[in-house]
């Protein structure tokens, strides 16, 4: 096996305090992977890390996950054909992580996971967050291509993405009176997107819009409309 490869199949696992793992200036163009499994780290001294690599038209058999406790630093991921939805932890650190090209999947999907021990996430959540103020941005998907994207326990300010296919929804809508004036229905777009920040605990959130295609295409258009008109939904947002 490559050597390269085989270090990145080792960086995945259960919690391990064995010292930090990382991978560095890997680049795979065309490989069938068995698995992007990347994580945990073991917070403090076992992180998990990777560095200045990329990942380009690869095709991944099984699971596309990453965990908590990784650095992700300067990696490209770039028309990959994978299974099921791309999963990572919001409690990773992001420092110019680009996903972009068309992804066979069913999207992207970024949002604190759980641990066997609750006591653990507030860590590894503040592990994360106290990289934040020094990064300038943390994930670029304005040249993705997916059906669904969702990121949520990231700071908006620091994404890049494309006006046209995402929006950032925002959990504080729903205490105005200019939401429930608009009396969205349950099964509406937007309060769908809502009940998801609730349901995390998060202030706000990135979201695909529904594709042209889509049953609820025309409505949520139309609802997105009114979001603007009342002020409550930037047109650049």
């Amino acid at each position: 096996m490559d050597h390269k490869l085989e270090t990145l199949y080792s960086l995945g696992g259960g919690l391990r305090n064995t010292g930090p793992r990382e991978l560095v200036n890997a680049h795979f163009n065309g490989e069938s992977l068995e698995r992007l499994l990347i994580g945990p780290g073991a917070l403090p001294d076992s992180v998990v890390s990777m560095r200045n690599c990329s990942f380009s038209k690869c095709s991944i058999k099984e699971v596309f996950l990453i965990h908590g406790g990784v650095i992700l630093d300067n990696v490209v991921f770039d028309s990959l054909r994978f299974p099921d939805m791309a999963t990572i932890s919001a409690q990773t650190v992001f420092n110019r992580v680009v996903f972009k090209g068309k992804m066979k999947g069913s999207g992207l999907w970024v949002k604190p996971l759980q641990f066997a021990d609750p006591a653990m996430r507030p860590i590894y959540d503040q592990w994360a967050s106290d990289a934040w103020s020094s990064i300038d941005w943390m994930l670029d998907i304005s040249e993705l291509e997916t059906k669904e994207v969702e990121i949520v326990g990231l700071p908006a300010s620091k994404l890049r993405w494309n006006p046209e296919r995402h929006v950032v929804v925002k959990r504080e809508w729903v205490s105005s009176d200019a939401w429930k004036e608009l009396n969205f229905p349950f099964s509406s777009f937007w309060r769908q997107r809502v009940k998801r920040l609730d349901a995390f605990n998060v202030t706000e959130g990135l979201y695909s819009l529904p594709l042209p295609e889509e049953k609820i295409y025309l409505q949520a258009k139309e609802d997105m409309s009114r979001l603007i008109e009342c002020g409550l939904l930037a047109m650049n947002d």
